[in-house]
C-alpha cells in the first residue's frame, strides 16, 4: 500500500521495507510461536488459520513487489 501511495518517489522504499522484511519478520515470529504450541499437549488449530496464512502471504509478496517496482520506477527517472 505505502508503496503504491508513494508511486515512484523515495518514500516507496519504506514500503518495501514495511512488506518485505518486516512483514517477513512478524510471520516467522507467529510461525515460531504457533510451532511451540503445537508441541504442547492439547492443540486446537482454527479453521480459518490456513486461509488467513496464505492471505498474508500473499499480501507480503504483492506489497514486496509493488514497494520494489515503484523503487526502482524513481531510481529509473533520475
Amino acid at each position: 500500500m505505502f508503496g503504491g501511495v508513494f508511486w515512484g518517489s523515495p518514500l516507496s522504499i519504506v514500503g518495501w521495507a514495511l512488506a518485505g522484511p518486516i512483514a517477513i519478520g512478524v510471520l516467522a515470529l507467529f510461525t515460531s510461536r504457533d510451532t511451540v504450541r503445537r508441541s504442547a499437549a492439547i492443540y486446537l488449530r482454527p479453521d480459518w488459520l490456513s486461509l488467513a496464512y496464505a492471505v498474508t502471504m500473499l499480501i507480503i509478496a504483492i506489497g514486496v513487489v509493488v514497494g520494489s517496482v515503484s523503487f526502482a520506477m524513481w531510481i529509473g527517472h533520475r
